[in-house]
């Protein structure tokens, strides 16, 4: 969750170090196979949490800097 108005994955500054611009606050992922899309993000606007992701993650590995999520398409 985005807590500061300048934290994203793209923030513009426009005059360093003061005025900065978040250019994009979040990506939202799925994945599409065989014709049918699969959700992987989550978001949580107030109480409800509204998001597909947590029933197709699987498992979670921490690599190092690259970490690895695990899903299945089956929902096995």
């Amino acid at each position: 969750m985005n807590m500061r108005r300048n934290q994203g994955p793209l923030t513009m500054a426009q005059e360093p170090p003061i005025d900065r611009t978040l250019v994009l606050s979040r990506l939202d992922e799925a994945l599409v196979s065989n014709g049918s899309r699969y959700q992987l993000s989550c978001n949580q606007y107030g109480a409800p949490l509204t998001c597909k992701g947590t029933s197709t993650c699987t498992g979670f590995a921490p690599r190092g800097v690259k970490p690895q999520w695990l899903i299945s398409l089956s929902g096995r």
